[in-house]
C-alpha cells in the first residue's frame, strides 16, 4: 500500500511540473507579473495534494495500530495549522493579505505636518490677496431655469452665483431698472447656448442705440433730508456739458419707480440704495442725448441725518462725565432726565456737566442758545483708548461709521470698511458705492489690500499704507498715534455676544463664519480687548435695530477679544489710515 501511495504522487505531473513565467491582462486591462500568484498557488497545490496522502494513511494506520492513527492526526493537524500560519504572515503574499490588512489596521497613523503659514510683506505680494465673501457658489446652466426671486435678493446677487452678467440676465426678462424687483417675481435663467445667443442680438441693439444717441453726462449731489425726519433722502440733479437752454425735452429715470420730466431735478428717495438713474433728452435741433445708467449711492437717511443735525461723543472711561454747552432737556427712551441714567453734576456758567450711571449709548437733546442740539453719547463699558475721544476730535461730532447694508451684496465688508476709513481722516461721507467704483469691484465679494489702499489714496490720504502687523503693540501704536487700521479677519474665530447687542457690547453679534474686514479705532487699557467699527448690519433685511441713542447702529464700538482677533487674522498685515493733513 505503502508504494502505492508513492506511486500516485509521481503520478501528478500537473503539480509538479515547473511553467514558464507568462504575463497576463487583469480585469482592468493592466499587465501585470503572475511569479507571485504562482508560487503561491504551486505551494497550495503541493500541500493539498499531500493533504489527501496523508488522509489516505491516516486510515491506513488506524486500522492497522490505533496508536499510529493518533500519532498521524496530531501531525495532521500541526500541519494544517502550520498552513493558516503561513497564509497569514507569508511575506511573500499579496499586499492585500490578511497579515497585511492586520498590519494597516493596527499600525500608528502618521501625520504629515501642517505648511508653515505664509506672510505677506511686499505690497506686490499683498495685490494677490482676495476675500472670500459670503457670495452664493457658482450655478450648472445645462437648460434654461424658472427662478422665483426671493425676499431680500438683488439681481445683480443672483445673475452672480448664475455666472452671468445683470445686464444681460435683465435684458432678457425685459426688466429695465434691475434694482427694483419684487420677492416673489419668476425670472428665467438662460442657459449659457441661449445666453451665447441672446448675447449678441443684445449686443447689436446696443451698438444701433448707442448710434442714435449721443452721451450726456449728468452729476447728482445729496442735499438734504427730505423730510427733515430721517425718514428719506433728497438727491439733487443737473445736467453738466451742456444748457438746460439746449434741451426742450427730458425723461428721468430714478430708479425707484419714478420719473419726471424737469431738466434739472430734486427727488427724495424713501429707502436707501443704489438706484440706477438714467437720462434720455431731445435737444431743440432733434439730437437724442442719452446719459446711460448712472449708479446713485443713496446712504441711510438716518446717517445723513445724523451727519448733519447730531454730535457724537465719546467718553473712553465709564466714569467719564462730560459739560454740554447748555441745559439737558431730555434724554432718549425715559419720560425725563431725572429717571434717566444721566446725572447733572453742575450747571454753572449756561453749560450743564453731567454724568453716567452705566456704560452704553446715549441719545441726549440739550437746549443751546442756537436752538436745540442732539448728542450722541457713548460711554465705554471699560478704561479704553479711542481715536475719536481726543480733545480734539470730540467737538468734530462725525458720524463715520458705515455698514454693508443695502450696497448691493452681503459681501462688501472691503469697501465699507474703506469707507469708514475715508470719513475718519476727512470728517466727510464718502459712500460705499464710490470705494466700490475705484476698486473696480466685480459682485463677488473679493478685494484686496491694494484695492482699498488705493481707494483710501485716491481721497487724498497719501499717507494711508499697509504695514506689518505682528502683536497688539503695533495695534497699540497705530491708535496712540491718532490713527485707525483696517484688518482681515475669519469672523469664526470671535465669541459670540452673551446678552442683548444693544447693551452689551462685548463679542460679536451675527452668526457668519467667513472672511471680514473690519476696523480697529480702540483698545481696552488693560489690553484685553480691542474695540471694533463692524461692518456687518445687525439686521440684514431692514438694518432697523439701534442702541439707545436712536441713531447708532449695531456694529459700532464693539468689543472683540485681543487674543481671539490675533487669532483669527488671516494675513499679518493691516492698512494703517491717519487723520488727513
Amino acid at each position: 500500500m505503502m508504494w502505492l501511495f508513492d506511486e500516485e504522487v509521481k503520478k501528478r505531473p500537473s503539480f509538479a511540473k515547473k511553467k514558464r513565467n507568462k504575463k497576463h491582462i487583469n480585469p482592468m486591462g493592466q499587465s501585470m507579473n503572475t511569479d507571485l500568484y504562482k508560487k503561491v498557488f504551486k505551494k497550495i497545490s503541493y500541500y493539498v495534494g499531500n493533504f489527501f496522502v496523508f488522509i489516505l494513511r491516516l486510515m491506513w494506520s488506524f486500522f492497522k495500530k490505533v496508536p499510529w492513527g493518533i500519532v498521524s492526526t496530531v501531525l495532521i493537524v500541526a500541519f494544517a495549522i502550520s498552513i493558516v500560519v503561513y497564509s497569514v504572515t507569508a511575506s511573500d503574499l499579496p499586499p492585500d493579505s490578511v497579515s497585511a490588512q492586520l498590519a494597516s489596521a493596527t499600525s500608528e497613523p502618521s501625520f504629515s505636518e501642517p505648511p508653515e503659514a505664509v506672510i505677506l510683506s511686499s505690497e506686490d505680494e499683498i495685490k494677490s490677496l482676495d476675500v472670500l465673501g459670503a457670495g452664493a457658489q457658482k450655478q450648472d446652466r445645462i437648460e434654461d431655469i424658472e427662478y422665483v426671486i426671493r425676499s431680500g435678493e438683488t439681481l445683480s446677487e443672483i445673475a452672480f452665483s448664475y455666472d452671468i452678467d445683470a445686464d444681460i440676465l435683465a435684458a432678457y426678462n425685459g426688466i429695465e431698472n434691475y434694482n427694483y424687483i419684487k420677492a416673489g417675481d419668476k425670472i428665467k435663467i438662460p442657459s449659457y447656448v441661449t445666453e451665447k445667443k441672446f448675447r449678441i442680438s443684445y449686443k447689436r441693439q446696443k451698438t444701433k442705440e448707442a448710434l442714435k444717441k449721443l452721451p450726456l453726462n449728468i452729476a447728482y449731489t445729496i442735499i438734504d433730508d427730505g423730510d427733515q425726519n430721517g425718514s428719506t433722502i433728497t438727491v439733487q440733479f443737473a445736467l453738466k456739458d451742456i444748457t438746460g437752454d439746449a434741451i426742450k425735452e427730458a425723461k428721468w429715470d430714478f430708479g425707484d419707480g419714478n420719473k419726471a420730466a424737469k431738466l434739472e431735478p430734486a427727488h427724495n428717495y424713501r429707502s436707501p440704495g443704489v438706484y440706477d438713474v438714467r437720462l434720455v433728452a431731445v435737444a431743440s435741433d432733434g439730437t437724442v442725448y442719452d446719459s446711460g445708467v448712472v449708479k446713485v449711492d443713496v446712504p441711510d437717511p438716518t446717517v445723513l441725518h445724523s451727519s448733519q443735525n447730531t454730535r457724537f461723543i465719546t467718553l473712553p472711561n465709564p466714569d467719564d462725565d462730560f459739560s454740554f454747552p447748555g441745559k439737558v432737556i431730555m434724554v432718549a427712551g425715559y419720560s425725563s432726565v431725572e429717571s434717566s441714567p444721566v446725572k447733572i453734576i453742575d450747571t454753572a456758567a449756561g453749560a450743564t456737566t453731567v454724568s453716567f450711571e452705566k456704560p452704553g449709548y446715549y441719545g441726549i437733546t440739550v437746549e443751546e442758545q442756537e436752538g436745540n442740539q442732539y448728542y450722541s453719547v457713548f460711554v465705554s463699558p471699560v478704561p479704553s483708548m479711542h481715536v475719536d475721544a481726543s480733545l480734539d476730535t470730540r467737538v468734530l461730532g462725525v458720524n463715520w461709521y458705515r455698514t454693508q447694508f443695502n450696497t448691493g451684496t452681503s459681501s462688501n465688508c472691503g469697501p465699507a470698511s474703506a469707507s469708514m476709513a475715508i470719513g475718519w481722516a476727512t470728517g466727510e461721507y464718502f459712500s460705499v458705492y464710490n470705494v466700490r467704483q475705484i476698486v473696480g469691484w466685480k459682485g463677488d465679494g473679493a478685494t484686496s489690500f491694494a484695492d482699498l489702499l488705493k481707494a483710501i489714496r485716491v481721497r487724498g490720504i497719501n499717507d494711508a499704507a499697509i504695514v506689518r502687523l505682528r502683536d497688539f503693540n503695533d495695534l497699540k501704536e497705530v491708535i496712540d498715534n491718532g490713527d485707525v487700521a483696517i484688518i482681515l479677519i475669519h469672523t469664526g474665530g470671535i465669541s459670540m455676544v452673551k446678552g442683548n447687542p444693544a447693551t452689551d457690547l462685548f463679542g460679536k453679534y451675527y452668526n457668519d463664519s467667513v472672511g471680514h474686514y473690519i476696523v480697529v479705532k480702540g483698545y481696552s487699557l488693560d489690553g484685553k480687548y480691542l474695540v471694533i467699527n463692524d461692518p456687518i448690519p445687525s439686521d440684514w433685511a431692514s438694518n432697523s435695530w439701534r442702541y439707545p441713542d436712536g441713531i447708532s447702529m449695531i456694529g459700532r464700538n464693539r468689543y472683540f477679544s485681543t487674543q481671539e482677533v490675533f487669532n483669527s487674522l488671516r494675513t499679518y498685515n493691516m492698512i494703517v489710515v491717519p487723520r488727513k493733513k
